[in-house]
């Protein structure tokens, strides 16, 4: 049906962020030009993903586009993500110096697992939140230390991730849909490689890290299960779906490393029989891209970072305004609770203005 098709559609645009980052780490491919390409693109799907589960649900039940919902988890996503940045780059350091001492590998570890836990109570998937506290511990001077005692951690889980997959596999659905299995497969190889690589090349990334990029991403990522649970549970999608999808998925992954080998031996074929003007191009734009990255106007610089600070301060002075809400009105109702309600918003406004002014006046 036309919304199984969607769904379809939707799922499938997911790369599997497990299996590349192992594959990269593994093949020991994590420090090459492309792959800031290929992590930042799957986290950005990761991002897309929160919001297409929005609008695919509300698509299903309504039958109708929620735009105004959508964007309202977009502004909200984005919110989010600005203020964990502020608090990781200029807060977060900070306590992990002054407190340092007092931290154990235990504490460090429940703690650097607590903030991926908090991140996601917030709103945002497992994968997503976890980037985005890795992220800022990654700021910290505890991150080589994290890094070692997150290492096994990481490793179990890969395995326990790898062993589920491997065990919702349903032999006799296999059996039955081989065909379709086979025909999304190609389908998820062809427009990953052509797609993403017209996309990194578009961007002025160079026909190398266009090809190694389209190859890597040439996989159905963990995504597509929620999203085709999310389907059969919604009713829009008929049963057989979802075990044909895991299969696909777990074609894909056994063949990632294999995919990413090759796009050494498919950008040297293209670079051998495509015209020369269009290879000529193509460098050219990579040049001007990273030429205008190098060589911005000072006018630019400015109006740039003009516009970052408004955006910055602007996060900080609604996070402080959403807080004061949330915790300090009631912890003045608790402390004050014989003072009226007129008196009790008169302390509550100065407090909050007084916590805000320093970035009120940043941003004159």
């Amino acid at each position: 049906s036309t919304m199984e098709s969607v769904f379809l559609g939707g799922l499938l645009s997911m790369s599997s962020t497990t299996v590349i980052i192992k594959s990269y780490d593994e093949m020991g491919l994590k420090s090459k030009p492309y792959a800031q390409v290929v992590f930042g693109t799957i986290i950005i799907e990761d991002m897309i993903a929160v919001l297409l589960m929005v609008l695919l649900s509300s698509l299903a039940i309504s039958n109708k586009f929620a735009g105004g919902e959508m964007l309202f988890n977009l502004g909200k996503l984005a919110f989010f993500l600005i203020l964990w940045f502020l608090i990781g780059i200029y807060l977060i350091p900070t306590l992990f110096k002054k407190a340092g001492k007092y931290i154990n590998s235990e504490i460090l570890l429940i703690v650097s697992i607590g903030m991926v836990a908090f991140a996601e109570s917030v709103g945002f998937s497992s994968a997503l939140g976890a980037f985005v506290m890795g992220s800022i511990l990654a700021e910290t001077v505890e991150s080589e230390k994290i890094d070692k005692l997150v290492t096994p951690i990481k490793d179990l889980f890969g395995a326990v991730f790898f062993v589920s997959v491997g065990m919702m596999v349903a032999p006799a659905a296999v059996a039955e849909h081989w065909l379709t299995i086979l025909i999304i497969t190609i389908v998820v190889y062809i427009s990953d490689i052509l797609f993403v690589t017209i996309g990194a090349v578009l961007a002025g990334k160079g026909l190398e890290n266009a090809v190694h990029a389209g190859f890597s991403l040439a996989q159905l990522g963990e995504f597509g299960f929620i999203i085709s649970g999310l389907g059969c549970s919604l009713g829009v999608m008929r049963g057989f779906i979802n075990p044909v999808i895991i299969a696909v998925s777990v074609l894909t992954t056994f063949t990632a490393p294999y995919m990413i080998k090759l796009a050494a031996p498919a950008y040297s074929f293209l670079h051998k029989h495509l015209p020369k003007k269009l290879l000529d191009r193509i460098d050219h734009e990579e040049k001007e891209d990273v030429k205008n990255i190098a060589e911005q106007s000072e006018w630019k610089q400015l109006l740039k970072s003009y516009f970052l600070r408004i955006v910055l301060y602007g996060v900080v002075i609604i996070a402080i305004d959403l807080a004061a809400k949330s915790y300090l009105d009631p912890l003045l109702l608790k402390l004050f609770p014989s003072l009226g309600t007129g008196a009790l918003s008169a302390i509550g406004l100065v407090v909050t203005l007084a916590v805000m002014a320093p970035f009120i006046y940043g941003l004159g």
